[in-house]
């Protein structure tokens, strides 16, 4: 049996990981539509750590998607806050939610929550 190789293991090993390499790919080939379907795949992903929803939520703004780069900024937010203990790196996951819509009571309220 064929031992598998690096690259095989590690997208094994890290799905998320590998979503994220398939977006940036659809962004270089300057597909928007289709970073943002393959960074939703994200979502359905129970086990993506809190530095790749940042990630994501990152690329998710760089392509103009508003709404969906705020809610991963909040969930990144989130898991470095309650998951994480990681009082900094939460803030600046909410702020940068902040700079995309500094009205939303959702990002205004983890925003105190980081600051408590």
């Amino acid at each position: 049996m064929a031992k598998p190789s690096g690259d095989d293991s590690k997208k094994a090993a890290d799905p998320a990981a590998d979503v994220l390499a398939r977006a940036k790919a659809k962004i270089e080939s300057k597909d928007s539509a289709g970073a943002i379907a393959v960074l939703g795949e994200l979502s359905a992903m129970s086990d993506c750590s809190s530095d790749l929803k940042l990630e994501a939520a990152g690329l998710y703004a760089s392509v103009g998607a508003k709404e969906a780069a705020v809610a991963a900024y909040l969930a990144a937010g989130s898991g470095f806050l309650y998951d994480d203990a990681d009082m900094t790196r939460a803030r600046q996951a909410f702020a940068a939610a902040y700079e995309l819509e500094p009205t939303s009571v959702d990002v205004l309220f983890q925003l105190g929550q980081a600051d408590v």
